[in-house]
């Protein structure tokens, strides 16, 4: 029998089943519960394992000779120095699974390969052509990063995932029935990328990417404001694992970099690489100060208006900025909520610059392996 997990992902997990599970849906779901278990808390043992998770000894032994034999888990060196025979906990092995993921911008397009442990193996940024097809630039993009990447990672890479800024999203259906603007060149891209790549493709709304990639693998816990700030802004709220998408994008209007690239190109301060992620030259810093102290002060109004009503205990903010300008803004919005009043601290996310690619991808893994995940409508 073929290994399911590398096939297609089901329409519903086995626990959203109303019926009964067959032994085989068991050993699925009981397997999503380990490798979900192991994500969260990076290593465990077998009893600590069967502790978390209710699982009879016996039955989480199979499960991790199982995952091993796959190579979904790998062995971390024994603990000693304590009382009985020594304990070995075990981890994700990174290089279990694989998953790429295409993010379209409004100035770039971005790919990259996502690990097991939500890690990065490849990363490439374009700039957009204009004129050219932006369709045929996903694919070729996303077939280069393929081709360069090491035979384990094509071998095992389970899927693509596809994020894409609201900017080539049409309000009518194109003429294939997927909601593209006429002049994007995206047509029938889901079949098309698979079609060239040989991968199941994704598509998940670019800023809920972004936010799916944090709840995964970095350390924003179960609830928590996450910001990405891109050509333009949006913010999502966490609440129990789910990125919850609100009525209206624009009622919270957060400055996002295009907003920047309007005052540089006010001051005559000539952009270089800031779309590609370098940093600005020392004469945009009363540019760049301006626009943080903006974008500080709309997101410190907007979550002391939240905390009302919602305990939020951490606000997570990613950007395609250079590392050193992204630092800062975090710094100033921390220190804002500070000078408020408010406990709120402000941390980078995971894979800061590369976090819609990244959490494109990371939504395949998620389908995948995890017990659960969705989109809260709110």
């Amino acid at each position: 029998m073929p290994d399911m997990r590398f096939a297609p992902a089901p329409v519903l997990l086995a626990r959203s089943r109303a019926g009964g599970l067959n032994q085989t849906s068991v050993r699925s779901h009981n397997e999503r519960l380990v490798l979900d278990l192991l994500r969260r808390e990076k290593t465990l043992s077998r009893f600590e394992i069967g502790q978390r998770t209710g699982l009879s000894a016996q039955t989480v032994s199979v499960l991790v000779r199982a995952l091993l034999k796959d190579g979904l888990l790998t062995e971390e060196a024994s603990s000693k120095g304590r009382v009985g025979p020594p304990t070995t906990p075990f981890s994700l092995n990174p290089d279990g699974a694989f998953a790429l993921g295409v993010y379209v911008g409004v100035k770039v397009i971005d790919v990259c390969v996502l690990d097991f442990r939500g890690g990065l193996r490849g990363v490439l940024r374009r700039p957009i052509a204009p004129g050219d097809g932006l369709g045929a630039q996903v694919i070729a993009l996303a077939a280069e990063v393929l081709a360069a990447a090491p035979a384990m990672v094509r071998e095992r890479c389970l899927g693509l995932g596809l994020g894409v800024n609201k900017a080539h999203w049409g309000e009518k259906p194109s003429r294939h029935d997927e909601g593209w603007t006429p002049e994007a060149g995206l047509d029938d891209i889901e079949n098309r990328l698979t079609t060239e790549t040989g991968l199941p493709c994704f598509i998940v709304d670019d800023a809920t990417s972004a936010a799916i990639g944090e709840i995964l693998y970095g350390a924003g816990g179960g609830r928590f404001v996450y910001c990405h700030i891109g050509a333009n802004a949006q913010a999502r709220v966490v609440l129990n694992g789910q990125a919850q998408v609100g009525f209206d994008d624009t009622l919270i209007a957060l400055p996002g970099m295009s907003a920047l690239e309007a005052r540089l190109a006010a001051a005559s301060i000539p952009l270089g690489g800031f779309w590609m992620g370098e940093p600005l030259p020392e004469a945009a810093a009363p540019q760049l100060a301006e626009w943080g102290e903006d974008v500080t002060a709309r997101i410190t109004d907007a979550i002391v208006g939240l905390l009302a009503f919602l305990d939020v205990p951490k606000t997570v903010i990613v950007a395609p900025l250079a590392a050193p300008h992204l630092e800062r803004l975090a710094a100033r919005i921390d220190a804002a909520f500070h000078a408020r009043g408010v406990k709120v601290p402000t941390v980078i996310g995971h894979n800061a610059q590369w976090a819609k690619a990244s959490g494109a991808a990371a939504a395949v893994m998620s389908s995948r392996f995890s017990q659960d995940w969705s989109v809260g409508e709110g």
